[in-house]
């Protein structure tokens, strides 16, 4: 399971990373690797708010702790 299949899950629940998982789910260029720098960039480049790319930070580190 990919960090982006892993994220998917959250997307219609009641839960802090929903929102992200709800954009990850509707954006079809979304990196479909576990390469987490590389995603770090592909949010960066996509949205300018600090606390969505804390929010991604945050999901990663979840995704690894639950690997």
């Amino acid at each position: 399971m990919t960090f982006k299949d892993w994220i998917q899950g959250f997307a219609k629940m009641d839960h802090p990373f929903a929102e992200i998982a709800t954009a990850i789910y509707e954006d079809d260029n979304f990196p479909t690797d576990d390469d987490y720098e590389k995603i770090i960039v592909y949010v960066k480049q996509q949205v300018d708010l600090e606390n969505k790319i804390q929010s991604i930070s945050d999901a990663i580190e979840e995704y690894k702790k639950n690997k």
